[in-house]
């Protein structure tokens, strides 16, 4: 496994991360662990398999997630360095095997501030802050866990 891999075996929860990191791999890891918390939203799931993508527009590092019968079973970064450029991401993603379903790109701050749920995917979308390729079903499935879960984090 390469170190721009992390997979979730390998993961400890305890390994949190300071809200104010902006690395988007740490900040799916942060959102996997609190997804997992809640079974009954994971049964809701089950029959979900999707392959994410997280673009940052500013050439910042993304990151992708797996979700296979409603698990995030996978979590990869994209390495740091010459590579981490939007084009060659994206041409990166392109040749990925399988390809990716839902690919979503904005800048790096606010994609880790959707994925941390300090802030709703609604609005930067309407106003094209947040520009989602993929089919629609998948990403309003997204909208929902991401819904749903943020306002169980503002409950507890």
């Amino acid at each position: 496994m390469s170190p721009a891999s992390r997979h979730l075996a390998a993961h400890d929860p305890a390994d949190t991360v300071d809200s104010s990191d902006a690395d988007l791999q740490q900040a799916a890891c942060w959102l996997a662990d609190r997804y997992h918390q809640h079974p009954r939203l994971v049964d809701e799931q089950r029959d979900f398999c999707l392959r994410l993508a997280l673009l940052p527009s500013d050439d910042k590092p993304g990151a992708w997630l797996h979700i296979r019968d409603g698990r995030i079973c996978d979590i990869r970064g994209f390495s740091d360095g010459p590579g981490t450029s939007l084009a060659t991401q994206a041409g990166a993603l392109a040749d990925a095997e399988p390809p990716v379903d839902v690919l979503i790109r904005g800048p790096q701050r606010l994609l880790c501030d959707i994925v941390r749920l300090r802030q709703s995917p609604s609005e930067p979308y309407l106003f094209g802050e947040l520009v989602v390729s993929g089919c629609e079903p998948d990403f309003l499935r997204l909208d929902y866990i991401i819904t749903t879960l943020a306002h169980a984090e503002d409950r507890s």
